[in-house]
This record gives structure tokens, C-alpha cells and sequence, in this order.
């Protein structure tokens, strides 16, 4: 019995032992942390009010319906015109409370060589591609500023104008020469094509540019594509970690989440394009007591048909040489379809 007693005593000794003693380095099971995610929408120029991407109509972010309503105006002259922006952080497990948000930006200019090749030209050093899908210590782009993180799923506003890219990358250089024996140059005031093509970025009006066409002399012409830009983020919690983004497939196939937002430079994206028929079996030339009908149809390119176009003015010009009377024109009024006119 006393025995039995002792081999009890060291067996329940050793198992203290072991349980006092245990490694939790050496346990395999390692607890999950939270998540954050962000969630950026830009805000139609169109109409002002509709997001892009939608959450409630479970949109995907899409880089096509974005570049159909948000720009830089390449039409106007002043430098602080500004692309509205809102970004929300989201923790679907609830664990993590974010504070700040640091937000960067990426400048990517199209330019031609001497050889009439296109080319872009990433100011804001790598890329999201070139840092990997998830890094939390480093976001995309050249820093910004730093805003409040508010509650989550409540959007912070945020506009980005001209000016603010500029103030960014105003002191910039680039190796334009590629391999040639030309040093980098200033992006905006040392562009080695500025004199040659018009090639011009040192004024406010022409830092960013849409969609164009140059002349190489001797050369001949070269087509460019829009100026680009993105914005990104990092998500800084209330214990200092930081939260990036997911990766690629999540940033453009889940709903509620994004990894950056891009836009472009345009011009007269908004401009309506009138399309002018006249009766069938009108006449060539018409004579006094001859009356002809004008069908005016309307559309905004890449635009919903939907969109209402105001009823144009209409009015009969000058003929040069031509003296008598040039006719007289009736009331303009909606046709058969929306953005349908005629005029007799």
C-alpha cells in the first residue's frame, strides 16, 4: 500500500512537472488575429451622386465604369479642380479597432521616345505588383498624409486635386534617355521632348495630360494614352499594426472591398454628340414653299441613353453670296424617343 502510495505521489509530481514546464514556443496552434480591410468608392463627376463601386448593388470595382466618370479635366486651366474620393476600413471579425490611415499616391506618365515608342513612366516607385499582394510596411506610391480612421464602415472624404500630385512630385526626376548618354531630368520642367512636340508639363494647365497625339520631326506621329493616377492606403491600428491590402483577386472580386482607386485625364467626356438626319426622300435643295424636317438625336458617349439632353438651339446661318430669305424655322420638339428633337 505504501508502495502503491509513493508511485502515486512521484506520478502526479511528474505531471506537475510537465504542465510547469511546457513551452508555449513549441505549441503548435497559433491563435488568428484580427483583420482590417479598406473600402474605397469614388463619387461620380456626373451627376455627383452615385458611387463607383457600388456596395449595395454588390458591385465589383470596375476600372472601365470609373474612367467613364471620374477625371482630371484635361480641358481645364486651373490646377485645383479635384476627384472626390471616401474610404472606409472594415474589420469583419470585429477584433481590430483602426485609428489612422495613411494614404499615397502613384503617378503614372505616358511619354514617347525618340523612336516613337510609347512608354509610362511610374513616378511613385514599385508598384503593387513589384511589392507583392500583401505588405503591410510599405503601400504603393509616394505619401500623402495621414487622416483620423473614424468608426468603422463610416466613409472619410477625401479629394485629391492637381495640385496635390503636383506638390508630390514636383522635385521628381526621371531617366527619359533610357540607356542614352542624357542624365534624368526634372518630369515637369525638363522633359527632353518639350520643344520639339509641345511636349509641355511646366504649366499648371499642362502638368497632366489626356489621350493625344505627338510628331516626332522626321519621325513621324505617336499616340499616347491618358496620364494615370492611384491612390492607396495603409490601416494603422490602435496597437500600432498595420494593415494593407489582400490580394489582387480580393481587391477586384469581393464586394465591400477594394485595394486602391484610379483615374485618369480627359477630356469632354460629358459632351453630348448630335447626330442630324433629314426626312427620307428629302430633296437635295430645297426652294420657296418646300418644308424639310430635322431629326436630332442625342448621346453622351459611355453615358446611359437615359440621361436626359435639354433641347437644343436651332437657328439657320448665313449662306455667303446669298442675299434672300433663308427660310424660316418652327418650334423644336421632343421626338419619339428620349434625346430625340425635330425642328420643320
Amino acid at each position: 500500500m505504501k508502495r502503491l502510495k509513493h508511485i502515486t505521489l512521484l506520478t502526479a509530481t511528474l505531471i506537475a512537472l510537465a504542465i510547469g514546464c511546457k513551452d508555449e514556443k513549441l505549441n503548435p496552434y497559433v491563435p488568428p488575429q484580427g483583420n482590417a480591410h479598406g473600402f474605397g468608392q469614388f463619387t461620380s463627376q456626373y451627376d455627383n451622386t452615385t458611387l463607383l463601386p457600388q456596395f449595395g448593388n454588390n458591385q465589383f470595382y470596375d476600372q472601365t465604369a470609373i474612367d467613364r466618370v471620374v477625371f482630371f479635366d484635361g480641358n481645364a486651366t486651373a490646377a485645383n479642380q479635384s476627384v472626390p474620393f471616401q474610404l472606409q476600413w472594415q474589420s469583419i471579425d470585429n477584433r481590430i479597432k483602426i485609428a489612422t490611415i495613411e494614404l499615397y499616391v502613384e503617378y503614372f506618365e505616358t511619354y514617347t521616345d525618340a523612336a516613337r515608342n510609347p512608354k509610362t513612366a511610374n513616378h511613385g516607385g514599385p508598384t503593387r505588383e513589384e511589392l507583392g499582394s500583401i505588405n503591410a510596411s510599405k503601400a504603393p506610391g509616394v505619401f500623402w498624409k495621414s487622416i483620423p480612421a473614424g468608426d468603422a464602415r463610416v466613409s472619410q472624404a477625401i479629394n485629391i486635386t492637381g495640385d496635390d500630385v503636383y506638390s508630390l512630385y514636383q522635385n521628381n526626376t526621371f531617366d527619359y534617355d533610357g540607356a542614352g548618354p542624357n542624365p534624368p531630368v526634372n518630369i515637369f520642367t525638363g522633359h527632353p521632348y518639350n520643344a520639339a512636340t509641345g511636349f509641355n508639363r511646366s504649366t499648371a494647365a499642362t502638368r497632366f495630360l489626356p489621350n493625344r497625339t505627338y510628331t516626332i520631326p522626321g519621325v513621324g506621329d505617336v499616340a499616347l494614352a491618358a496620364d494615370a493616377f492611384r491612390i492607396n492606403w495603409r490601416l494603422i491600428a490602435d496597437d500600432g499594426t498595420a494593415y494593407a491590402s489582400w490580394s489582387p483577386s480580393v481587391c477586384s472580386s469581393v464586394v465591400g472591398a477594394t485595394c486602391f482607386g484610379q483615374w485618369r485625364v480627359a477630356s469632354n467626356i460629358f459632351n453630348p454628340r448630335v447626330t442630324v438626319t433629314r426626312e427620307s426622300g428629302a430633296k437635295a435643295a430645297l426652294k420657296a414653299g418646300d418644308v424639310t424636317t430635322l431629326t436630332m438625336t442625342y448621346a453622351i458617349p459611355n453615358i446611359a441613353t437615359s440621361v436626359p439632353v435639354s433641347a437644343p438651339t436651332v437657328a439657320i446661318g448665313a449662306i455667303t453670296g446669298f442675299t434672300g430669305s433663308r427660310g424660316t424655322l418652327g418650334t423644336v420638339t421632343p421626338g419619339s424617343s428620349p434625346n430625340v428633337y425635330t425642328v420643320t
